[in-house]
């Protein structure tokens, strides 16, 4: 079965997180953490070796240490804001909060309790 996109991209932004707290760890430990294949945690590192901010030039980018990943270990060298917590905007935490009650009351018998807590 194909994996979702919202699947994806939490483990994405996860494996960012993760690797900025636990930096040296091996592609093996980060595939048991996230309980993914080492192939996965490749592609994913491939696919983050691309992604970034707006304007998208080297410096922009998130990058990772290519020697160390050579030896299967993953050290990031650039996370572009993306290794700590979000941090929203009064606005922008406001219309989320607007968002989430009002699909919560949309669709409230259909979600479970986790999903609520959200």
């Amino acid at each position: 079965m194909a994996e979702r996109t919202p699947e994806r991209l939490a483990r994405l932004l996860g494996l960012v997180a993760y690797l900025d707290r636990h930096p040296g760890v091996t592609v093996e430990e980060v595939a048991r953490h996230f309980g993914v294949s080492a192939e996965q945690v490749l592609r994913d590192v491939d696919t983050l070796w691309v992604s970034g901010t707006p304007g998208y030039w080297p410096d922009d980018l998130i990058d990772f240490d290519a020697t160390s990943l050579e030896s299967g270990v993953l050290r990031l060298t650039r996370t572009r804001g993306l290794g700590g917590p979000l941090r929203l905007g009064t606005r922008e935490a406001v219309t989320l909060l607007a968002a989430l009650r009002a699909l919560d009351e949309a669709l409230g018998p259909a979600l479970g309790a986790d999903e609520r807590e959200v």
